[in-house]
């Protein structure tokens, strides 16, 4: 694993943005992007730069290959921002949940080596919510958990319902469960899926769903190898 420079930028609601940067993001790590000083004038933390600003779309990208970034309060995530590698995101920019920042908010982006196997599933439920579960992807079956709590789907967010998601992984024709993940009830039907986007070649997009989330409920991610 190496430090790789990562960037990007949010949007706020008035129009404008904040450009964001790091030098040394060591991959595997999820850590903190703080604003860049050649635009900004000085290096801080996104609540602390911008306090009261509503943020609604940005991205962010890195070096070799990125599995997620949000910003987050108190050490839970609060907004999803969409991410892909360096010089591949195609739109520029994608929207958020918008997001009102106060002082202590955090900008974290994991980025990971080119090859790692990390996958990603984005989801935004009916009451705001926003969670990333992740896993290595491996041959046979594997089952995203949450990326805070390492617990599983119905674990995290029981009577809660998801009304969008996505999936990042760099596996292809290496995974055969609906091109991505595939969630299942308690009984082992499935009740929603989405296909992987690779974000080393282009950004995910959020998929509509409708997965009212009850107890034992799952994510699941079958690999050919």
């Amino acid at each position: 694993m190496a430090d790789v420079a990562s960037s990007g930028l949010l949007n706020f609601s008035d129009g404008t943005v904040a450009p964001m940067y790091r030098s040394d993001l060591a991959e595997g790590t999820l850590e903190e992007v703080q604003t860049d000083a050649d635009f900004t004038t000085v290096v801080q933390s996104i609540g602390d730069y911008a306090p009261g600003k509503t943020v609604v779309g940005g991205i962010m990208t890195a070096k070799n290959n990125i599995a997620y970034a949000y910003i987050s309060r108190q050490g839970q995530p609060a907004t999803i921002i969409m991410v892909a590698k360096t010089g591949v995101v195609g739109s520029g920019t994608f929207p958020c949940k918008p997001f009102r920042l106060q002082a202590g908010d955090k900008l974290e982006v994991l980025s990971i080596a080119a090859a790692t196997r990390t996958l990603s599933v984005g989801v935004w439920c009916n009451d705001g919510t926003q969670r990333v579960f992740t896993v290595l992807g491996a041959s046979g079956t594997v089952t995203p958990v949450d990326s805070i709590t390492g617990n599983g789907l119905g674990a995290t967010l029981e009577g809660k319902s998801i009304r969008s998601m996505f999936m990042t992984s760099i596996d292809g024709t290496l995974n055969t469960s609906a091109a991505g993940v595939v969630a299942i009830n308690a009984q082992g039907a499935p009740i929603g899926a989405v296909a992987a986007s690779s974000p080393i070649t282009e950004s995910p997009k959020w998929s509509p769903c409708n997965i009212p989330v009850k107890l034992n409920y799952a994510f699941k991610c079958t690999f050919s190898a």
